[in-house]
């Protein structure tokens, strides 16, 4: 063998060697970030304590934002449907501008240093939760919890849409309708586990000044906010059609 053919095998070899290191990398890195990864789970009825009353009353505010401005999407895309005569169908675009205005109306009602967290269910119908509150992480869970169950009701029953997503057969006020019911069940165990909180022995919960970030002003500009997204929506549907 002259040096060209051991030049190649050992070309060869690295790039078996890099490849398998990738496929090592990438293995590593996909199950950290997924192993705690699940479909429904169970959540235990009480999660959070006393040390917890600040972070509940900050989820529960922003909760609640989130209902309100998921309602007003709702109202303006149903009138919307009702004078195009037919319903508008989920898109990742709208989702996508829709989410953008409800998350400036959470982040308007959060209280600074309060721990909050995010969750999601993906495509699979699997939920992922990240926090580093046990009690908001139950929260997320229960919220994560029923887009699981109508992703998987879905699938059961052959309704998909694209690439397997439950959402592409949902029209967009039926899944902004689910989101607000997904909410609402994260304020109904939130509302639970605070009074249980509270009632703890001994219980002086430290209150989270409820601040504003500069630039996200008071409630009237919170409303000016909301009907904005809501004239988006409207506008979004109309050029639609």
């Amino acid at each position: 063998m002259d040096w060209r053919d051991r030049s190649g095998v050992a070309l060869v070899f690295l790039i078996l060697v890099g490849v398998f290191v990738a496929v090592v990398v990438i293995g590593g890195v996909s199950y950290v970030v997924y192993k705690d990864a699940k479909h429904i789970v169970a959540v235990p009825p009480i999660a959070c304590h006393c040390k917890d009353v600040a972070d509940i009353e900050n989820r529960i505010a922003e909760a609640q934002a989130a209902i309100d401005a998921y309602t007003g999407m709702i109202n303006a895309i149903t009138a919307s449907d009702a004078a195009a005569g037919k319903p508008t169908m989920f898109s990742s675009a709208q989702r996508a501008q829709g989410e953008g205005d409800v998350q400036n109306a959470v982040s308007g009602a959060h209280h600074p240093g309060a721990t909050t967290g995010s969750g999601e269910t993906d495509t699979a119908c699997v939920t992922t939760i990240k926090t580093s509150s046990e009690c908001i992480r139950a929260s997320l869970q229960t919220h994560e919890n029923v887009h699981s169950a109508s992703c998987q009701a879905s699938k059961q029953s052959g309704r998909t849409g694209t690439y397997g997503d439950y959402k592409a057969s949902m029209t967009m006020a039926d899944y902004w309708r689910e989101e607000v019911v997904a909410y609402s069940a994260e304020l109904t165990y939130l509302g639970n586990n605070l009074a249980q909180a509270k009632a703890e022995p001994g219980c002086k919960a430290v209150a989270v000044k409820a601040e504003t970030y500069p630039g996200r002003g008071d409630k009237e500009e919170l409303k000016q906010r909301l009907a904005g997204a809501w004239r988006r929506v409207s506008s979004y549907v109309s050029s639609a059609f």
